[in-house]
């Protein structure tokens, strides 16, 4: 045996802390970046999602002369309701003339009748829903609200699940916070 070599081998108390401290701080770098990423994308999902009702919603109008909604679409009432029903994007609503849909090809199909969402009852909602698993709102500003000639826009609470924006931020089509908004139209 040779002097001065030793036959240990393998890392000190030391070294082993100073690594372990190395791989935390670059977790601590890379883990709310992977994470800024994911929430981007879901954004980006959401606002996707939301264009694509809001085209269905501008073709139908164009189709019909009439917005969609759940019922009677009233341009006097200002209005907030969630984005669930709205069959009339599926089927001939009785009465509505020159419907040539369907508007959507997603939705919740239950029996032979499709809707945009369905909010689970134990679980996350169905169809067309945001990234979170919550359905989108639809807000409607009745003409003269804010001085304008009224408004249609679709919303997504974000993150948070929260609506953070005012009615009027929502009208100019300016969302706060989280809050993600697709502008429908300007007029009504």
């Amino acid at each position: 045996m040779r002097k001065g070599v030793s036959l240990r081998s393998g890392f000190s108390a030391v070294e082993l802390v100073a690594a372990t401290a190395i791989v935390l701080i670059l977790a601590g770098v890379v883990v709310p970046a992977i994470g800024a990423k994911f929430d981007k994308a879901r954004e980006a999902r959401a606002i996707t999602r939301m264009k694509t009702v809001a085209q269905a919603f501008n073709t139908y109008h164009a189709h019909t002369g009439v917005w969609p909604s759940n019922g009677t679409f009233d341009p006097s009432a200002t209005t907030s309701e969630e984005l669930l029903d709205y069959t009339c994007l599926y089927a001939r609503p009785a009465g509505v003339a020159e419907w040539r849909g369907p508007y959507l090809t997603e939705g919740f199909v239950e029996g032979s009748s499709a809707r945009v969402a369905k909010v689970g009852v134990a679980g996350p909602a169905l169809g067309v829903v945001d990234p979170w698993d919550r359905p989108f709102a639809v807000h409607s500003f009745a003409r003269g609200y804010d001085s304008g000639h009224g408004a249609l826009v679709l919303v997504c609470r974000g993150a948070n699940g929260v609506l953070d924006s005012t009615p009027e931020q929502l009208a100019r089509g300016e969302p706060a916070n989280d809050d993600l908004v697709a502008v429908v139209t300007r007029r009504l």
